[in-house]
């Protein structure tokens, strides 16, 4: 049988028993996993606070930051020829103090406030790991969308042993008179070596893109070496600007020369 309800209690009902504060991870589990996965991770682990604070629109509006930021990140990763020599150091730095800042403004209030009432929180470790998981799913992504992006664009000559690509407002003309030049000024020796060439056209005149290995990319006097041939080129039926590009075995840009 339920003991009746006394007076005190309908007029003042008891409140609820207090449910144990979630765990909620620290200032520098957001910089550990930041640093292990990008922005992606530090937004992960800061998202999963927000949650657990019971914000989830700004959880949501923290992945969505993350994904963006960290997809321009990579991109412009992409985009930067190596022979810029970028050290990988001056593109981490302002990632950790930006997350930092961030992590600051939106959860360090609520972060001393949860130390202060006894509150735990989840291990640096775990972090670290969210951090390597992040990067592990960002790695697989980046190759998936390389594997999709490689490869030349366009319709493809065969000139002897060279294969032409010809894009954009290029035409097969163009790469027949690509070739042609290239032997005239005995880059093409008639060694029969194969050869994979791009040519493109836009308003601004021609592009053409070269496939070399490693080896000859790593080559400090490669840029030179095909600036002469630019100009050969350019002064021939080619034209001025002519714009080119030095590429790895799956056609990703990596050295431009400019002949203006």
């Amino acid at each position: 049988m339920q003991p009746e309800a006394t007076f005190l209690d309908q007029i003042e009902p008891k409140p609820p028993m207090p449910t144990r504060p979630r765990k909620l991870y620290t200032m520098t589990g957001v910089i550990i996993a930041t640093l292990f996965g990008a922005p992606m991770a530090g937004c992960v682990i800061m998202a999963i606070n927000a949650f657990r604070l019971g914000r989830p629109r700004q959880a949501w509006m923290l992945l969505s930051g993350g994904f963006i930021a960290t997809a321009a990140l990579i991109t412009i990763g992409f985009l930067i020829p190596d022979s810029w020599h970028v050290p990988s150091l001056s593109l981490m730095v302002p990632q950790v103090m930006a997350m930092g800042g961030i992590a600051k403004s939106l959860q360090k209030a609520d972060i001393d406030a949860h130390k202060a009432a006894g509150g735990r929180f989840s291990s640096s470790w775990l972090a670290a790991a969210i951090g390597l998981a992040t990067c592990l799913v960002l790695f697989v992504g980046a190759l998936a969308a390389m594997v999709s992006m490689s490869g030349p664009t366009g319709t493809e000559v065969q000139v002897g042993s060279v294969s032409v690509y010809y894009a954009d407002e290029a035409t097969e003309a163009d790469a027949q008179m690509l070739a042609s030049e290239l032997k005239r000024i005995e880059f093409l020796d008639g060694d029969e070596h194969p050869l994979s060439l791009q040519i493109s056209k836009d308003a601004k005149g021609y592009t053409v893109c070269f496939v070399l290995n490693d080896e000859a990319l790593k080559d400090p006097t490669m840029s030179e070496g095909f600036r002469r041939i630019g100009a050969q080129l350019a002064n021939g039926k080619l034209g001025h600007p002519l714009k080119i590009w030095l590429c790895d075995d799956v056609w990703f840009k990596k050295i431009k020369v400019e002949i203006r």
